[in-house]
């Protein structure tokens, strides 16, 4: 019942062992109110403090759940950071389940982040060491930092990402010297709880930048105040990590999959909330729409009626409220005033060879290339992308649509996903984006399709197919194109009045006046007799238009 033991006595590194480990376990579950114990065994830490055979070495075993320490140099038994770091593993183990992570030293850096939070809280009660020594910073203060090693250290200056050697006991200390940067901010109880928090939301693939952001969120979940929310989320960023946004009022934002609706084939609108940072509630209201007013944050709306019609998002959490009312958002058509597509489809079985990559990754092989004739010329609403690619590991490739200028182009599909075969979609701006597990429906392209909007469709439109890694080749085998026109309405349609050109007729020289009763920017649109579009620009909304053209 009598524990009292010199260094040099052998049961002194199992009596040290068991103090360290045991009042660190109490404070983790009873003082910080965290369940973190082994999951392999009941009962307390299992732990051998010669286990093994005298080798200069310490390891947590995850199998068996327990701890065995060296005596080689130094008896790591004796250093209670030693101690820590290896019960830092198992405490790594134990939260996550099983979910211990190496990644950029994940692991590594919580160990020593465990064994130098209690060195410097037992410093600061006691008055060993201040900021301006050393060993302020030092881990491993008893086996390291000698003739037997180096130790480690909590204030290693580099960077996260850029800074990582590939060394999970080097890339670690990035990890714990950025959390002891948060833990002379705001204390170390509450920034011992958000370590433990946080890294049980990580799992077995988790990275630093991971566990970063699921601390960050603990603290977030856990109600911390303001101001230490700014302090956790300013120190973290500052080590290179990248952290969701801090919270605050919300700036209220939203988009549609379509702000101009055919009734003829559509009369619905899918809106989503864009608002950052995100509202906890929302209340929209739909001129002309049913229903006229919603709560969800991504209501579905139906019209009925042509005209364009006002949309109003108001979004609130626990900071503030804002309003963004969007005028005239949604255009609502039918009839003639509809937009007209037309398909145009390449060779059935084209059966094009996609060149190899010229090397290594980034090295892209000459390009696979076809073109479709579009002999009628039309000013383009949106365009639709059908392509048919048979080839292995398609984040090789990068598939371009080419306006037939041929300075307009954007990817439909640029190095996407990773080893999955193949790609049979049809690409459409506002679909979902690409499924990698799926590699065959109706995505959204990689970049807009809506470059080509407002454009002539006349001429040989191109695709373009380059492989950017060498080792698998593979075939176009057909593509198509549809083609949507913008209608042809009348002055009426676009709610003008006293609508007039003069001189009518002109030599080119001429001047456009009209009232408007949309606040919309009026845009001015100039054909020839044959249908080319000779002059197209856009001018600020006026209720009385009056502008000169030259052409």
């Amino acid at each position: 019942s009598v524990f009292n033991f010199t260094r040099s006595d052998g049961a002194f590194e199992a009596v040290n062992t068991y103090y360290h480990i045991d009042y660190l376990m109490g404070y983790i579950n009873d003082d910080l109110g965290c369940n973190v114990l082994p999951y392999q065994y009941s009962g307390g830490v299992q732990f051998d403090p010669h286990g093994l055979n005298g080798s200069d070495n310490s390891h947590y075993s995850s199998g068996s759940g327990r701890l065995a320490f060296g005596e080689g140099c130094v008896d790591d038994a004796e250093d209670s950071d030693v101690i820590h770091h290896e019960l830092g593993h198992g405490l790594h183990d134990w939260v996550t389940s099983g979910g211990l992570s190496q990644v950029d030293g994940l692991s590594e850096g919580s160990g020593d982040y465990v064994a130098q939070s209690y060195n410097r809280g037992v410093s600061l009660a006691n008055g060993y060491w201040t900021s301006a020594d050393p060993a302020w910073n030092y881990v491993f203060n008893w086996d390291g930092h000698n003739e037997c090693w180096s130790g480690r250290i909590t204030n290693y200056s580099a960077m996260y990402p850029g800074g990582l050697t590939g060394s999970i006991h080097t890339d670690g200390q990035i990890w714990a010297s950025c959390l002891m940067t948060v833990w002379d901010d705001i204390g170390q109880q509450r920034m011992d709880k958000i370590f433990y928090e946080g890294l049980g939301m990580t799992n077995g693939s988790s990275n630093q930048n991971d566990a970063a952001v699921a601390v960050y969120q603990a603290a977030v979940n856990l109600g911390y105040t303001v101001s230490e929310i700014n302090d956790i989320h300013s120190g973290l960023s500052a080590c290179g990590y990248t952290l969701p946004a801090l919270p605050g009022p919300p700036v209220a934002a939203f988009s549609a999959d379509d702000d101009t609706i055919c009734l003829d084939t559509n009369n619905t609108v899918q809106f989503m909330d864009e608002t950052v940072p995100a509202g906890t509630s929302w209340s929209w209201t739909f001129e002309g729409g049913t229903p006229g007013t919603s709560t969800d944050q991504n209501p579905t709306v139906s019209y009925a009626a042509d005209g364009t019609y006002d949309v109003t998002l108001q979004v609130t959490n626990s900071y503030g409220t804002d309003t963004l009312t969007l005028t005239d958002y949604i255009t609502v058509v039918s009839g003639s005033a509809c937009p007209s597509c037309t398909t145009y489809t390449s060779a059935a079985n084209l059966n094009i060879a996609i060149p190899d990559g010229a090397g290594g990754n980034g090295n892209p092989g000459p390009p696979a290339v076809n073109t479709i004739h579009i002999p009628s010329s039309v000013t383009i609403d949106y365009v639709t992308v059908s392509v048919d690619v048979s080839h292995g590991w398609i984040n090789d490739l990068i598939i371009e649509i080419i306006h037939p200028n041929g300075t307009t182009a954007t990817s439909v599909f640029n190095r996407e996903c990773n080893g999955e075969d193949n790609i049979v979609v049809n690409f459409a701006d506002g679909l979902p984006a690409f499924n990698c597990s799926a590699t065959t429906g109706d995505y959204s392209p990689s970049s807009p399709l809506n470059v080509f909007s407002g454009m002539d469709s006349a001429g040989d439109w191109t695709i373009s197919v380059t492989d950017n890694w060498d080792g698998i080749t593979g075939i176009l085998n057909n593509w198509s194109i549809e083609i949507c026109a913008q209608p042809t309405v009348s002055v009426a349609d676009y709610g003008f009045e006293d609508f007039s050109i003069y001189p009518n007729p002109n030599n080119g020289s001429f001047t456009v006046v009209l009232n408007s009763n949309s606040n919309k920017n009026v845009s001015v649109e100039i054909y020839d007799i044959r249908g080319r579009a000779i002059f197209n620009n856009t001018y600020e909304s006026a209720t009385k238009f009056k502008q000169d053209i030259q052409l």
